[in-house]
């Protein structure tokens, strides 16, 4: 029985993303000549190079492409006292505000500050 990684295929994935980000902007080589020592073509080469400027953009602190560029459209700082704060004053809604925010991703980020995702939850106001 072949034992295999899961990660594997991620850790070589991000490592050619990195790899080829290095080798256009640090040694300014041409999408062909990146390609040929992936061994793949410069099309395939440029889709890599692009695909691994999206990944640079955002710090390494945890949370999803998705979370990080929610937060940026909607102008919180990628913090967690900032979307703890954002989370209590209502600028984090699911299905309301901002767009493309839903319960996935609010379970992501409250995962990620250390609260309950129920907390935020609003209540239905009842008559008395």
């Amino acid at each position: 029985m072949k034992l295999v990684d899961p990660d594997f295929s991620q850790r070589r994935v991000s490592r050619v993303h990195e790899d080829s980000a290095g080798l256009r902007d640090q040694e300014k080589l041409s999408l062909q000549q990146i390609g040929d020592r992936f061994d793949r073509s410069a099309c395939r080469a440029a889709q890599i190079y692009q695909a691994a400027r999206h990944k640079i953009q955002f710090p390494p602190n945890g949370l999803s492409y998705r979370v990080n560029h929610i937060l940026k459209y909607a102008g919180i700082p990628a913090t967690k006292e900032a979307v703890l704060k954002s989370l209590k004053n209502g600028s984090l809604t699911p299905t309301k505000r901002p767009i493309g925010y839903g319960k996935m991703t609010h379970a992501e980020l409250c995962r990620w500050v250390g609260v309950t995702p129920h907390l935020f939850r609003s209540r239905k106001k009842t008559a008395s």
